[in-house]
């Protein structure tokens, strides 16, 4: 009896979910998300500063990155791959040889036609991250196409390489909103763009390998992301004397791993409610002198809450951890900070 009353208890529970249309997806509001197109434009300077950016207040939220908050001397270098020009095998023999790994965004086309080119980035360490398939402005396409475009440009890589692709994308032409960072998030993606660039990318204009390394050394900075052309011949006759010059400065030069390990979702649980009237509320507290610590979002059965949980039941947490108002984006907070906490929640 007690089996047949627990078997029609889920039936009832298990229809009224359908009936309320499931668990609510993450595209339900992309509709009430700015999707203006911004370009990329830095304010630089030669003081050896962060370049200012406008739009990038809401980066933080968005795991979105134009360098890397740190006040150690590294660098990390990253590549854009629309095609091939005879020059990527160039590039990874130099980064081999000064032992530099760096971050590969490659688009479909470029995979289906330099497939062991790809390969050896992965086999020698470097990241490879998305770049689509179509090099498509994201603001110019519907979530659903944006999803399309990375799914099938990793999908691709993993068919023909055997390797995963790392989980970094790259906006084509720089383009972006704040629905197309959102999209990407909700994918699992942490988006890439630079605070150093060259006019590199028009092979029949080429600057030349002193116009590169002058500029690199007149704009670099501690966290720089400099977005490099793998078509660029002038990128890649200036790599190696720009590695071993950053060298000599007492720079080094890092991936962007960092990055994917600054986040991480923690399960948080809630016991019941000791009264109606004096319920508990999730939160999250950093160590001693992490004063900033953020809450990116609460997520319970699939679904993002727009509070703190108050409610007993099993809940995950993404948060991370700054020393101050800037935002740390190495700070593994599995490691800088705790959960599983409760205070009691005023009512009024």
């Amino acid at each position: 009896m007690r089996n047949a009353t627990r078997r029609i208890f889920c039936f009832v529970m298990v229809t009224i979910f359908l009936a309320m249309g499931g668990t609510k997806t993450r595209g339900a509001s992309y509709e009430d998300y700015d999707n203006e197109t911004r370009g990329w434009g830095l304010m630089t300077n030669t003081s050896h500063e962060v370049p200012i950016n406008a739009g990038s207040e809401v980066f933080a939220d968005r795991r979105a990155y134009y360098y890397v908050n740190t006040q150690e001397k590294n660098i990390y270098l990253t590549f854009d791959c629309g095609y091939e020009n005879g020059y990527t095998g160039k590039i990874l023999d130099v980064l081999k040889a000064e032992g530099v790994k760096a971050l590969f965004f490659v688009t479909k086309p470029y995979i289906a036609d330099n497939v062991d080119l790809v390969k050896r980035m992965k086999r020698e360490g470097h990241l490879v991250g998305n770049h689509t398939c179509r090099h498509l402005s994201t603001p110019s396409l519907s979530p659903k196409e944006i999803s399309q475009e990375l799914a099938d440009c990793a999908a691709y890589m993993r068919e023909k390489t055997g390797y995963s692709m790392d989980r970094y994308f790259r906006p084509p032409m720089g383009e972006w909103s704040p629905r197309t960072l959102k999209v990407v998030q909700d994918l699992g993606y942490t988006t890439v763009f630079w605070s150093m660039a060259f006019m590199d990318y028009d092979v029949n204009q080429q600057p030349g390998a002193d116009a590169i390394k002058k500029q690199f050394l007149d704009y670099y900075h501690n966290g720089a992301i400099p977005l490099l052309h793998v078509i660029s011949e002038s990128d890649t006759e200036a790599l190696g004397s720009i590695i071993q010059e950053m060298k000599k400065k007492g720079y080094s030069f890092h991936t962007l791993c960092e990055l994917a390990q600054k986040e991480q979702e923690h399960r948080l649980i809630l016991a019941p409610r000791t009264s109606a009237s004096n319920p508990v509320q999730a939160w999250v507290q950093g160590k001693k002198g992490d004063d900033n610590v953020r809450i990116l979002y609460y997520r319970r059965n699939g679904e993002v809450l727009s509070e703190e949980p108050r409610e007993p039941g099993v809940y995950y947490v993404r948060a991370f951890v700054g020393g101050n108002s800037e935002y740390r984006p190495w700070v593994s907070a599995m490691k800088k900070f705790t959960i599983c906490r409760t205070r009691r929640h005023s009512s009024e």
